[in-house]
């Protein structure tokens, strides 16, 4: 998310002087689901009376089932708009609908996209990297919901994978 931001002339800043939050929201645990909410209640109560903040909400949490966008409702009445994983790629186009006046937009993507393609730039000194190779899930556990907020199993294109291992071993 950040590479794609960076790349699109968005820098990062503290929560007190962003424009935009963005929460990257999990809920695959109880315990992480009842920590985002937590955190989404906080943001909202501390800048409720700030009309320049933008709230999005990505991730999982949203769209696990319909009734999760019911619950960010709950929590942060305002925000500007939900989006998932898939939407990366439009979001300088989502933060220009926002800027014109928009607000609780629901953003579903009707595919998804190789982020394996998206070369990460990771800060000097880190001596991890992170290359996906897939996303979702080939099951249908009754107990798990990663099916329902990733979708079905996408591989992403090999070539695409290659240049990202290559792209993260020359950062170090």
């Amino acid at each position: 998310m950040s590479t794609i931001l960076n790349n699109s002339g968005y820098t990062s800043s503290t929560i007190e002087q962003a424009e935009f939050v963005i929460i990257n929201t999990c809920a695959v645990k109880q315990q992480t689901e009842n920590k985002i909410k937590s955190r989404l209640s906080e943001l909202f109560n501390s800048s409720k009376n700030e009309v320049n903040k933008h709230f999005i909400i990505a991730g999982c949490l949203p769209h696990i089932e319909p009734k999760y966008i019911d619950v960010v409702r709950n929590l942060i009445p305002n925000f500007s708009a939900i989006i998932d994983l898939d939407n990366l790629n439009d979001l300088p186009s989502i933060f220009e609908e926002i800027k014109s006046g928009s607000s609780n937009l629901i953003y579903k993507s009707k595919g998804s996209i190789d982020k394996a393609g998206i070369l990460i730039n990771h800060p000097t000194g880190k001596i991890t990297g992170i290359v996906p190779i897939s996303e979702g899930c080939l099951g249908a556990c009754t107990y798990c919901c990663v099916k329902n907020a990733r979708g079905h199993l996408n591989c992403y294109n090999p070539q695409n994978v290659i240049e990202n291992v290559k792209h993260q071993l020359k950062q170090g």
